[in-house]
């Protein structure tokens, strides 16, 4: 997540929903102050400097330092929510509808401190939030997370052993290598579909004022992209492997005739 905070998409979201927030705090003021024309005036000169102060300070070192420490909170709150411990702190935030929010408020005090005459906790300044996706079934999802933390240790390298004496033991190594790399190539494949179809099915689900679309598959992305790479290497791992053993077949059927 951290590269995120140097992202210029994320970046522009961020500045989008606080100089919203701060607008809306506004409007909420001058309503509370009688609709005053020179009030709207201030105001309006006020929206556009926090606008240029939001941008400035999304683009920040100060704020990737923060963008960090929200994360890495939140983190630590989605690991408790998983796992079923009392999640500590706020930064993550839950719906009723099982909605999780990464809760951008740290970031919209920085801004309102900059500002003349707006302090940490202007009146009317609505929470800012990033969706971060959707826990409504948390049995199901801590039952999934306490499965994958016992198996995640050993489940690979019982693959791994599994794969090693279905060769040793088969009586046609070479058939078996190539099945080995066929297999692991369909099976990255069909990987790779699905992960299209997790990013398809949770962008639909996200509601537009929450993060725009183009925002949202952006972060999916970069979020995946570890993944999406292992995919594409073990795939090519697979072809090699099968490639291999059509060499080592057509070699021996050489030798053979000899």
């Amino acid at each position: 997540m951290a590269p995120l905070g140097r992202d210029p998409v994320v970046q522009d979201e961020v500045a989008a929903k606080v100089t919203a927030a701060i607008s809306q705090g506004l409007d909420v003021r001058r309503r509370a102050a009688g609709g005053r024309p020179l009030a709207g005036l201030l105001d309006e000169a006020t929206r556009r400097l926090a606008a240029r102060v939001t941008a400035e300070f999304v683009r920040s070192p100060e704020f990737e330092r923060l963008w960090v420490t929200l994360n890495r909170t939140a983190h630590r709150q989605l690991v408790a929510i998983l796992t079923g411990r009392p999640a500590a702190g706020g930064t993550v935030r839950a719906d009723p509808d099982g909605r999780l929010w990464l809760d951008l408020g740290p970031v919209i005090e920085q801004v309102l401190r900059k500002l003349p005459g707006m302090g940490p906790a202007a009146a009317g300044t609505p929470p800012v939030r990033l969706e971060l996706g959707r826990v409504a079934a948390a049995g199901r999802a801590r039952a999934a997370a306490r499965w994958l933390d016992r198996t995640a240790a050993w489940l690979p390298w019982a693959a791994a052993i599994c794969l090693l004496v279905s060769v040793a033991l088969s009586r046609d190594r070479r058939r078996t290598v190539l099945a080995l790399g066929l297999g692991t190539v369909v099976t990255m494949l069909t990987l790779r579909a699905g992960l299209s179809a997790v990013r398809h099915a949770g962008l639909a689900a996200i509601p537009p004022e929450a993060l725009g679309p183009a925002v949202a598959g952006h972060v999916f992305d970069r979020v995946t992209a570890g993944l999406r790479d292992t995919l594409r290497v073990l795939t090519l791992l697979g072809v090699l492997v099968a490639v291999a053993a059509l060499t080592w077949a057509h070699l021996k059927r050489i030798s053979w005739r000899r």
